[in-house]
């Protein structure tokens, strides 16, 4: 079944909207602006609405928007949509608070590293080919050594790989 509308969770808010309006039809750029649509939204929903062409302007009688809208808000599924949508929402709202929470920025490099010949940056070594020793103070330093790292990979894998395997590779 597919998703409800995103105007669903404002209908309270269009149909007061509409309540105080004294205009006895709307436009297809209020509907626009009611609903938050674009056009050929806009004139879809008019349709079910019960809205007709005049000339060359889709129009439809404000008095049926309402009827239409207080129907959608007493079906069975409407609140359910509603609950489920707002659920949602709050649990992406969490999510993203928890990634700001999360966010750490690492230190990188100033300098263009390039490993020289077996020389490391300070703090790593290779007891013996297959594994490497990073010292580090704190989780930041860590993740800023392994970044650094791979940069220096990056910028001359020919001398990484010598000065963690003890021999040249093929870049």
């Amino acid at each position: 079944m597919p998703g409800k509308p995103i105007w669903y969770d404002r209908i309270n808010e269009i149909h007061d909207a509409l309540e105080r309006s004294k205009a006895p039809v709307l436009d297809r750029a209020a509907i626009e602006r009611l609903f938050g649509l674009k056009r050929r939204q806009a004139i879809n929903l008019m349709a079910r609405f019960k809205g007709f062409l005049s000339g060359r302007h889709w129009l439809v009688h404000r008095q049926n928007v309402l009827d239409e809208l207080v129907r959608i808000a007493h079906e069975p599924g409407y609140g359910r949509q509603i609950r489920a949508r707002r659920k949602l929402s709050s649990y992406v709202e969490e999510v993203k608070a928890r990634r700001v929470e999360f966010a750490r920025p690492i230190a990188a490099p100033t300098e263009n590293l390039v490993v020289k010949g077996e020389k490391l940056p300070a703090g790593v070594y290779c007891p013996r080919p297959g594994q490497m020793v990073l010292e580090y103070a704190s989780v930041d330093a860590l993740l800023a050594e392994i970044n650094a790292l791979a940069m220096a990979a990056v910028n001359d894998f020919a001398g990484f790989s010598e000065a963690v395997l003890g021999e040249e590779r093929e870049p």
